[in-house]
């Protein structure tokens, strides 16, 4: 595949909110980054070109801070879960290519902390272990369906690499990484 990366950007690491409000006003170009959202693959995509990140993930005192730069302190709850999606980035790129894929191979996002009842860590790794079990089954590996495997990318992409690295048909009766 191709290798992508994001155009060069400045990154700052704001030390309380105050400062984020500083860099976000030094930077027209300057894009807030606290985690849980989708602009780091837009930006490897180069979707999204920010100029720098300002990373409030690690302040304690930061409540939010508006787009005019703005610091607002609710004294009652008043977040909503928002994020954008890589779709809603299309009309801006240069060129586009629709991929289409079974969901079960494709599609595994944490969302969520555990204990949330979908797209968590948890069931991220299961989905991720579940296509690796697939990938093997396809190569002629018998596995037992209560192990854990997991599939380094440096030891195979896909399941035809799979395919190419399993000499003889076996199983896996234990939990197993391929490294």
């Amino acid at each position: 595949g191709e290798v992508v990366i994001p155009a060069a950007f400045e990154y700052e690491v704001a030390e309380s909110a105050e400062h984020a409000i500083e860099l976000l006003g030094q930077r027209e170009d300057a894009k807030l980054l606290a985690g849980g959202h989708s602009l780091l693959p837009a930006m490897k995509l180069r979707l999204a070109r920010p100029g720098t990140l300002v990373d409030v993930g690690r302040l304690a005192d930061l409540s939010y801070v508006r787009e005019d730069g703005v610091l607002e302190k609710p004294v009652t709850p008043n977040a909503i879960k928002y994020e954008r999606f890589v779709f809603d980035l299309l009309p801006l790129a240069e060129r586009t290519m629709v991929v289409e894929g079974d969901a079960r191979d494709v599609f595994a996002p944490v969302k969520n902390a555990e204990g949330a009842p979908t797209d968590t860590p948890t069931a991220t790794r299961q989905a991720l272990s579940m296509q690796h079990m697939r990938w093997l089954e396809q190569a002629g590996v018998a596995v037992n369906p209560s192990v854990k495997v997991e599939i380094n990318p440096h030891w195979a992409l896909d399941a035809e690499e799979v395919r190419m690295k399993i000499q003889k048909p076996s199983q896996i009766l234990v939990d197993t990484y391929f490294a």
